[in-house]
């Protein structure tokens, strides 16, 4: 279980999985982007959210198309910018 504070600048627990052989790398010292998975329903409302950290923006990005089998939209941001937003055909 990791920390993360929120936007009032509380912290909260975030579950990362580090086994994932997606993030696995970024936890072993390699240099590593910090993303957050946004986790939306069909009427663009954030209903969840997951914090990452991958060596690569495709890693957040493969990470993110696994996140679709439970929710219709993910959005991917590293910092202010937003990476992809993808949605069920």
């Amino acid at each position: 279980m990791g920390h993360a504070s929120n936007q009032y600048g509380r912290f909260i627990d975030v579950a990362v999985d580090r086994a994932s052989p997606l993030t696995q790398h970024a936890w072993d010292g390699a240099s590593a982007e910090h993303y957050r998975i946004y986790l939306m329903d069909c009427d663009d409302r954030v209903r969840s959210h997951r914090l990452i950290q991958c060596a690569h923006e495709e890693d957040a990005l493969a990470e993110a198309v696994h996140l679709l089998a439970d929710y219709p939209r993910v959005e991917v941001w590293t910092g202010a910018r937003m990476v992809r937003r993808l949605t069920l055909p």
